[in-house]
């Protein structure tokens, strides 16, 4: 699957829907949800997703982005996550 210029590995995503994605990519942990407590959008045609991104290879379980914001689709709101964790290819060294 690719998304935003990422490739993501079929075997390192575990759960990929319209609600729920959850994946491990270059040493992070993805999970991005529309199943949280915080609210409904703003915004008419968009849905509130929950956001969070942990680095795996730190000594201890870092956190790269962790967050909320309102999106079209769940594809948006994994772009938003790679980027906050700044994974995207034109943002790494």
């Amino acid at each position: 699957m690719k998304i935003a210029g990422c490739i993501f590995q079929q075997r390192k995503i575990t759960e990929y829907s319209k609600k729920h994605f959850e994946a491990e990519y270059k040493g992070h942990s993805i999970y991005v949800t529309r199943d949280h407590g915080f609210g409904k959008s703003k915004e008419y045609g968009k849905k509130r997703f929950y956001i969070n991104v942990e680095d795996l290879n730190a000594d201890s379980f870092t956190t790269c982005c962790d967050t909320y914001d309102d999106f079209e689709n769940i594809e948006k709101a994994i772009e938003y996550a790679l980027h906050g964790a700044m994974l995207l290819p034109d943002q790494r060294n």
